[in-house]
């Protein structure tokens, strides 16, 4: 997927030290929320996506150096307006060939300007699970059923492609998409604060951001 830059925002590449195919690496358990789930209690921790909390090991509100020491440094960076934007690429390309990725965005904790924090993560990797096995390339009319407040929220062009996102903005949840041959499906996960717009943070995906 194509990543351009926002508000004049330069994106920086880095060696990485994540050690995993799906940049998840050190595992780091935290209390998650209590679900109905049952495919995923079979799961390690560090494949869950529990909407509004976390993406694997990768949790909601946590500082950038809580952020190092599980994935390790990022392979690119960006920083704009208070604003940060880091991702990390797998090691291998996945199922369809495609490379994975995963994304976080983060800004100031408060108006103290003292701290960033994570508000939004983001994945394109099938490793990640949600309910019912729910991950990236399922149909999006399975991921309609489990998440029947989904809600248009924009679409952005890459590699040629339009890709649509949709939101369960109560959940703090989002999935992007993408039709070919009559079939929509999951191209990204994205975990945010419930109750919080994905574009209100910081949300520069496509080769010409988000349009309504």
């Amino acid at each position: 997927m194509i990543l351009a830059g926002c508000e004049n925002a330069k994106r920086e590449s880095s060696a990485s030290g994540v050690s995993s195919d799906t940049a998840t690496a050190v595992p780091t358990e935290k209390p998650r929320p209590a679900s109905g789930r049952s495919p995923s209690d079979t799961l390690a921790s560090d494949r869950i996506i529990t909407p509004g909390t976390s993406i694997g090991n990768t949790f909601l509100e946590e500082i950038p150096d809580t952020l190092r020491a599980i994935l390790g440094k990022p392979d690119v960076a960006d920083a704009a307006m208070g604003k940060v934007w880091l991702t990390w690429f797998g090691k291998k390309r996945d199922e369809h060939n495609n490379r994975t990725q995963v994304d976080v965005f983060l800004t100031y904790r408060d108006s103290s300007m003292s701290a960033k924090v994570v508000r939004q993560i983001r994945t394109t990797s099938s490793w990640f699970r949600l309910e019912d096995s729910l991950h990236v390339y399922s149909d999006f009319s399975s991921i309609r059923s489990a998440f029947p407040d989904l809600r248009y929220t924009g679409k952005y062009s890459s590699g040629g492609r339009e890709l649509k996102i949709y939101d369960d903005l109560a959940k703090g949840v989002a999935f992007e998409t993408v039709t070919a041959a009559g079939q929509t499906l999951c191209t990204a996960i994205l975990v945010h604060v419930p109750g919080t717009p994905l574009n209100s943070v910081f949300f520069p995906i496509g080769e010409s951001g988000v349009k309504r």
